[in-house]
């Protein structure tokens, strides 16, 4: 719990950082808009300069999702919520290849109703996402729902079950190496928190 090192992005920024990810010794801030924010480490109390690249789906989604999927070299940004209420509902995850281009976006689309599964969600609303070390599967939490859903990389839907333990808002997930899952939760009444659960790929 020691903090060893504080930095901060150049500037004055007021954007609404949802998430981090680290891509070699890139590290990317994304905002709950789409921006992608990239720099490098820089020692403490310094200010790092950024290159910001806008991915242009602001317009489509809120985002609070965000990881590195290495074995592909690419970013997966998952869509929180659809701002066009005549979309379809659907699990959204858009995948950009690096170094960032809007020419090669991808994207996979799974139906909610495939997502939830048998539970009694109405919906499914991604609060972050990590990738499993053992099976290269997508891990994918929702704080709203409580809900925990892991999808192969080509958008089938392997698991769909409720979080485990008691969260009263589960923002952040991670899977070690050593099968530990990793859920944070925001404060929210109780102070911020890590819980840690034995993980089965």
């Amino acid at each position: 719990g020691v903090i060893k090192k504080a930095f901060s992005l150049e500037g004055n920024q007021k954007e609404d950082f949802e998430a981090i990810a680290i891509a070699g010794n890139d590290i990317y801030l994304m905002a709950s808009d789409g921006k992608l924010f990239r720099f490098r480490e820089v020692a403490d109390g310094q200010q790092v300069t950024f290159i910001m690249f806008d991915t242009g789906l602001g317009k489509e989604c809120e985002f609070e999702s965000l990881t590195y999927e290495s074995d592909s070299t690419r970013l997966l940004m998952v869509c929180k919520r659809l701002l066009d209420k005549q979309s379809p509902k659907e699990l959204r995850i858009y995948r950009m290849p690096l170094p960032l281009n809007r020419a090669t976006f991808t994207e996979t689309r799974v139906p909610i109703k495939d997502v939830v599964g048998q539970n009694k969600w109405k919906n499914f609303r991604p609060s972050d996402i990590t990738i499993d070390p053992f099976t290269r599967n997508y891990v994918i939490i929702s704080s709203h729902e409580k809900g925990l859903v892991v999808l192969s990389p080509d958008g089938e839907v392997l698991r769909s079950v409720p979080l485990p333990g008691d969260h009263r808002q589960a923002e952040g997930v991670a899977i070690t190496k050593d099968t530990l899952l990793l859920i944070s939760d925001e404060s929210n009444v109780r102070p911020a928190m890590i819980s840690v659960y034995k993980w089965q790929p």
